[in-house]
């Protein structure tokens, strides 16, 4: 084997292991804090496991859970967080970095499909939004329940639908 090939196969191990670690990236590991409880029982051990593997409506169920108590102590910054996983868009393209070999001064950036890109769930979107009009686990803000309103809005989620129209379009509502 040559250096040149041995430079190409270095390339080729470096940005398999970029994109399974940004896979691990993007499958939880911003709740990776809420991932780490132990002594859960039963169904909700499954569920957080299902949860933090990726899984958007394990991820919702338990960010209803958190908000509501329901067999879980009420928290809704952990529910905010859960509600965040859920609604979020997953899988597109990602960009990995792969720095300069040998003699070239520059590094590359190369594109990753990581398959097609998934909405975020309505549900989670609208209660995202209905969190923040509230204030309740986040700052109050009407920007970002307006956002997260008209996320779930566009996949023609009725409850947003209903919220947007009654807290927005009245004159003077906030912007």
């Amino acid at each position: 084997m040559n250096a040149g090939n041995a430079v190409s196969w270095f390339r080729v191990v470096c940005c398999l292991f970029a994109v399974l670690a940004l896979s691990a990236c993007t499958t939880g590991l911003s709740n990776q804090a809420a991932c780490l409880g132990h002594g859960d029982k039963g169904a909700l051990a499954e569920l957080k496991t299902q949860a933090c593997g990726g899984s958007k409506l394990a991820q919702y169920e338990l960010a209803r859970a958190h908000e509501t108590g329901d067999g879980i102590a009420a928290d809704p910054a952990r529910a905010v967080a859960w509600y965040r996983a859920a609604a979020e868009t997953v899988g597109g393209t990602t960009y990995v970095y792969s720095p300069p070999v040998g003699s070239e001064t520059y590094g590359r950036v190369i594109p990753v499909t990581t398959g097609p890109a998934r909405p975020g769930l309505a549900a989670a979107q609208y209660a995202l939004g209905r969190l923040y009009l509230e204030g309740r686990g986040v700052k109050r803000s009407d920007r970002k329940a307006r956002k997260w309103l008209e996320r779930a809005a566009r996949q023609d989620y009725g409850p947003a639908l209903a919220l947007l129209e009654a807290r927005f379009s009245e004159p003077g509502a906030a912007r």
